[in-house]
């Protein structure tokens, strides 16, 4: 996180039966395919939001969306 804390959210089971088994708890679920080890990039994201024709939303509150 942005603020050097560690950040954990509860997943519904659903969510985990999506992700699978996790053998590494550090891994990243949105990793970066270009640059493995690195998270998804704003500009990725906001790309992705253009491509499914949401140009009225920014990447700009994921971040808090996850937190929350």
């Amino acid at each position: 996180m942005k603020a050097g804390k560690e950040h954990r959210a509860p997943l519904s089971r659903a969510a985990i039966a999506f992700l699978g088994p996790r053998g590494n708890d550090t891994a990243r679920v949105f990793e970066n395919q270009a640059n493995p080890g690195k998270p998804v990039s704003d500009m990725c994201m906001t790309a992705e939001l253009r491509w499914m024709k949401f140009n009225d939303i920014t990447v700009h509150g994921f971040r808090s969306t996850f937190r929350d």
